[in-house]
């Protein structure tokens, strides 16, 4: 009967490491994935700007 207890609780935390580490790598897909998105919105917004508004050279 203790051993079954222990496998069971094993079983658990191995299930509880696993959920958690699938989760943290799509949570940190997501962060990247959003962190591109808004470099490209602002390399895209710089890029008109700079078109939009040349400096004139001397």
């Amino acid at each position: 009967m203790i051993i079954f207890g222990i496998i069971a609780i094993s079983v658990i935390l191995m299930v509880v490491f696993i959920a958690t580490t699938i989760a943290g790598g799509r949570w940190h897909d997501q962060q990247k994935e959003q962190r591109e998105r808004a470099e490209q919105a602002r390399t895209e917004r710089l890029r008109k700007e700079a078109l939009s508004d040349p400096k004139q050279d001397p």
